[in-house]
């Protein structure tokens, strides 16, 4: 601005023209004007038309000194232009259609977004399917507090090779914008590639030296491949920092691919040197379900590319998985290769993996030589589930976990279940574990709290593999501790190094105990309010207080994520001995195992017994009469499971309050019958249920009717109403709350016949 005044006063210019499509439309160009005006009085002229084609609705005149300039500044050829001078720029919140972004008289590629505040945000919403065709199209974020509503609507890009990506938003060296969201696109391609390093949803280096930036519920069934350092959100440096700490902040959440993996040093979620120099970076409620890589490939990962966290950075992954199986050499069904290489740090945390591990060095978790130079890293709450085959592998870490760190790194909570067959691999962690070739390291690594269901095979071991033929410069100081197998042994024999173990134990029979793995696996998160620690049950590993909401804590065999348990509910009875409790609210689909009672482990109480199938509990004779806490978890098999709304690793919890009680008259409970006409309501008198027997007890709906509504209006009422037009059989149980004879428990089920 200063250069054009200081123009108009040398030169004593009276009149400016600005030819520029609807510079009136725009307040920023109006307070241009009025500026250049007051300083140096000149006459402005500008228009407030979108186009000087007369076809389109504009004119050549400039509406602030209403001077047609058609013949002063354009000859016959610009005059007759038969289209529009298209807008690059979206400087306002506006909803885009496929036939806008394709149609060359209204916008030209790439489009620039920019114009937000943070009070105005500037957001672009999908309002249909959008399909690209050329290298060009992509969207560029031009300022701060931008929002990208994809509104479910799907992008495909089609016939495009080498495509860069769907926004850029920074580059290697220069910061992008920060508080910006993308969210809710579903993304296809036909017959197209992606360029190195990108990613489809973004380009390289997306959110460089940015904060806030999140990439949210966006989901593909495209490749991830075959150029180098790909993946689907992006493929390079995202979140990177500018080489001082914390100098970024990136997240990725409820984001999935279902193709194939197969991008060298890339993931499925975000590629290699993921928030790499200082960088923050979480990743979270995200999964893949193809293949990571071939048997051709090396250095695929499922979630998270290579080298996460490099040079200072952080990274988070949170409840994460893969299905698929990994096939790549030095893969890995999480996170890749040297992560937290050179002081970065890395927390993967409730994450799992279900795919055979068939490559070699590769891993179920996290890739080979995690920690590097002094990287730091800890796997907490992981499991794997496939079989391990590739030599040297791991079930939860690759080949050289801890390599060249002074740090500790740490593997906890974690378990692997599938066979482990590769010469010298490993049920936790691949072959040799803590080496180093520069004697400025002695790696420090800790195995605690682990278990492995595996058999063993080919001079492997249940918890750490053997040697791949390396030289440890010092020998690092491992522990094992706290870890229960049922096949040894616990460390392969052809490991270099023997590791220390405390509490370590190899089940004689080759099969789980209870009671033999309490024993071992004793660690409890810090969280817990429990006075007992750890207690498995059958194939479910389980803290017994998960009523706290700090840190989730569950584990299971049978295909669970390692996710917190939910108290649904809690029930407060008196029972008889020898009676029974009401049955569970949910009897159909679940599997009901006693976890605790009174916070010790269930054997301690062997007259206290549950139905699995319907959750009733009941007490034996010559139990001693007393309060008794009981922990029940309801489990859904996901390997049966057809309800999606379970969601996966959805394991509910109740607890019981139980008041025992010495009686000699047994438990009563009976049906009541009744027959009634569709769309009519019930009322009944519940001393008739009870044929008078207790005219001023309370009572409750235990379970509630499956097609219709029950309640009690007073002591004295029951009202029962069929859904409307239902013809057919309901019923529900009532219970005593209160009573003046010694009866504990006396129930009724109500069955209703609706003609």
């Amino acid at each position: 601005m200063k250069f054009v005044i200081d123009l108009i006063k040398k030169f004593n210019i009276k009149n400016i023209d600005f030819l520029v499509c609807n510079g009136l439309g725009y307040s920023d160009w109006v307070k241009y004007f009025d500026i250049i005006t007051k300083e140096t009085q000149v006459v402005v002229g500008a228009s407030n038309d979108l186009t000087g084609n007369i076809k389109y609705g504009g004119d050549w005149i400039l509406e602030s000194t209403n001077e047609d300039i058609k013949n002063i500044y354009w000859d016959e050829l610009v005059s007759n232009y038969t289209t529009t001078l298209a807008t690059g720029t979206i400087t306002v919140s506006q909803t885009v259609t496929n036939a806008d972004l394709n149609d060359i008289t209204k916008y030209t590629w790439p489009i620039t977004i920019n114009g937000g505040t943070q009070s105005n945000p500037t957001v672009v919403t999908f309002d249909d399917n959008i399909i690209l065709n050329s290298v060009s199209k992509y969207f560029i974020i031009g300022s701060e507090y931008i929002v990208i509503e994809g509104n479910y609507k799907t992008v495909t890009v089609d016939g495009v090779s080498n495509y860069p990506g769907l926004f850029l938003n920074g580059l290697q060296n220069s910061p992008g914008y920060s508080n910006v969201l993308i969210q809710n696109i579903n993304f296809k391609t036909i017959n197209s590639t992606q360029s190195f390093r990108a990613g489809w949803i973004t380009q390289a280096f997306f959110g460089t030296n940015s904060f806030n930036i999140i990439v949210n519920n966006c989901h593909t069934d495209s490749l991830i491949g075959p150029n180098q350092q790909l993946a689907f959100i992006c493929g390079r440096g995202f979140g990177q920092g500018n080489n001082t700490p914390n100098s970024s902040y990136c997240e990725i959440t409820n984001c999935s691919v279902s193709g194939i993996i197969s991008s060298l040093f890339g993931g499925g979620i975000v590629g290699v040197r993921t928030g790499q120099n200082g960088g923050v970076v979480n990743i979270i409620n995200c999964f893949v379900t193809g293949n990571i890589g071939t048997i051709n490939d090396s250095q695929i990962f499922g979630i998270c590319g290579q080298q996460a966290g490099q040079n200072g950075g952080k990274v988070t992954i949170n409840n994460c998985y893969s299905t698929g199986n990994i096939l790549g050499r030095f893969s890995a069904g999480i996170c890749g290769g040297f992560a937290g290489l050179d002081n970065g740090f890395i927390s993967i945390t409730n994450c799992y993996s279900l795919g055979n591990i068939n490559g070699i060095y590769s891993a179920g978790i996290i890739g080979f030589q995690a920690g590097q130079q002094n990287g730091y890293v800890i796997v907490t709450n992981c499991y794997s589930a496939g079989d391990i085959n590739g030599d040297y592998a791991g079930g939860i870490s690759g080949v050289y976990f801890g390599y060249n760190s002074n740090n500790s790194n740490q593997i906890i909570n974690c378990y692997s279940i599938g066979n482990i067959n590769g010469f010298s691999s490993g049920g936790i962690c691949g072959g040799d574990v803590g080496i180093n070739d520069n004697t400025i390291y002695i790696p420090k690594v800790l195995i605690k709290n682990c278990y492995t269901l595996g058999n063993i095979l080919n001079s492997s071991g249940a918890i750490c593999g053997g040697s791949t033929g390396e030289v440890y410069r010092n020998i690092p100081i491992v522990n094992i501790s706290n870890c229960y197998v049922l096949n040894g042994p616990i460390v392969s024999p052809s490991s270099q190094i023997t590791p220390t173990q405390t509490l370590t134990y190899i089940s004689p029979t080759n099969a789980w105990v209870d009671l033999e793995a309490v024993t071992y696996l004793l660690e409890t998160p810090a969280y817990s309010p429990s006075g007992l620690l750890v207690n498995p049950i059958g194939t479910v590993w389980a803290d017994i207080a998960p009523n706290s909401t700090s840190i989730p804590w569950i584990f299971s065999t049978l295909g669970y994520s390692p996710y917190t348990t939910k108290l649904v509910t809690t029930i407060n009875q008196t029972v008889p001995t020898g009676g029974k409790s009401i049955k569970a609210l949910d009897t159909t689909g679940p599997e009901y195992t006693i976890v605790s009672i009174n916070d010790k482990v269930s054997t301690n109480f062997p007259k206290i017994t549950m139905n699995k199938s319907t959750g009733r509990i009941t007490f034996g004779d010559n139990i001693v009469p007393g309060i008794y806490l009981i922990k029940v978890y309801e489990q859904f098999n996901l390997l049966t499971q057809t309800d999606l709304t379970k969601g996966f690793g959805d394991i509910e919890y109740t607890q019981y309050t139980m008041t025992n009680f010495k009686s000699t008259i047994p438990e009563r409970c009976t049906e009541y019958i009744i027959k009634i006409k569709k769309n009519t309501e019930l009322i009944i008198c519940l001393n008739k249920i009870f044929n008078g027997y207790f005219p001023n007890e309370k009572y409750c709906i235990v379970t509630n009717p499956s097609h219709g509504c029950a309640k009690i209006k007073s002591n004295s009422k029951l009202i029962y109403k069929p859904n409307k037009n239902y013809v057919g059989k309901d019923k529900f149980v009532l219970h005593l709350l209160k009573f003046k004879m010694p009866i504990l428990n006396f129930n009724f089920i109500v069955k209703i016949y609706v003609l």
